[in-house]
């Protein structure tokens, strides 16, 4: 439900909606109630306006959301909660053979899974005890050439390039539909977690997480803003979609706030 409003309603649908509104009753010679005209009018201008205001400062919600958590900095401190279990929320596996097993994640999921590596890196050399996690659903079809099995296969193989024990590597069950899903797989090893996904959707997985009574703390890989050095506030239209994804993720944990 919350992609489909997101999607309905952020950023450009509502715009579109509010001109074809506006020039509905401006140019509309049937349907007569006072002041329609004029209403029609400021429908006009205020989606117009809000095309532009989302063009231009689309980016920094995202940017907020991004950097509602700092990227992990692992310290002997983190021992105190050890064991622990990086829990890698899935989004894509590429069912191709004729890619090698490194290249059988997607650009994103890439990413999550080389921050998990070197968060288990990192915990390796401190001597903390840890298990690496794994979320990797795939359509049925692709199961039948790529089983659970050969998935698993292909994330050994991914950490073993970055020493990690193919013993400390697992796959959680490949029926998750959503992160809700996973989190209760990963909530199943009864260990303190850390959760590493994209960092806009590292907030509502947190947030998730104290929802289901678990302690965790947030890895989110790959920051896609310096806040530093902010955007240009210019009209481009990747700012739109920045402000999809913000939308998604707040409509996402306001979903677990309002109706858990």
């Amino acid at each position: 439900m919350k992609k489909l409003f997101a999607t309905l309603f952020f950023p450009v649908p509502l715009t579109l909606m509010l001109l074809a509104v506006g020039l509905f009753l401006v140019h509309n010679k049937w349907i007569k109630f006072p002041h329609s005209r004029q209403i029609g009018k400021v429908a006009i201008i205020v989606s117009m306006l809000l095309f532009l205001l989302y063009s231009m400062f689309g980016w920094y919600p995202t940017m907020k959301l991004e950097y509602k958590y700092e990227p992990l900095h692992v310290t002997r401190e983190l021992s105190i909660g050890a064991p622990y279990v990086i829990a890698v929320f899935g989004n894509s596996y590429i069912g191709d053979k004729t890619l090698p097993a490194p290249h059988r994640f997607q650009s994103v999921m890439s990413m999550r899974m080389f921050e998990a590596a070197r968060v288990a890196h990192e915990l390796q050399t401190l001597d903390i005890e840890y298990t690496i996690a794994v979320s990797l659903p795939v359509a049925a079809d692709t199961a039948v050439d790529f089983p659970k099995e050969a998935r698993l296969a292909d994330a050994r193989y991914y950490f073993s390039l970055f020493g990690i024990p193919p013993e400390n590597v697992e796959m959680i069950q490949d029926t998750c539909i959503n992160s809700k899903d996973e989190i209760y797989e990963f909530a199943k090893y009864n260990k303190r977690l850390i959760l590493v996904s994209s960092p806009t959707h590292v907030p509502r997985l947190m947030t998730l997480a104290h929802k289901c009574g678990l302690e965790a703390i947030a890895a989110p890989a790959a920051m896609d803003f310096d806040r530093n050095y902010p955007p240009s506030c210019r009209p481009i239209v990747q700012n739109l979609e920045y402000l999809r994804q913000a939308a998604y993720e707040f409509l996402g944990t306001l979903q677990y706030e309002l109706l858990w």
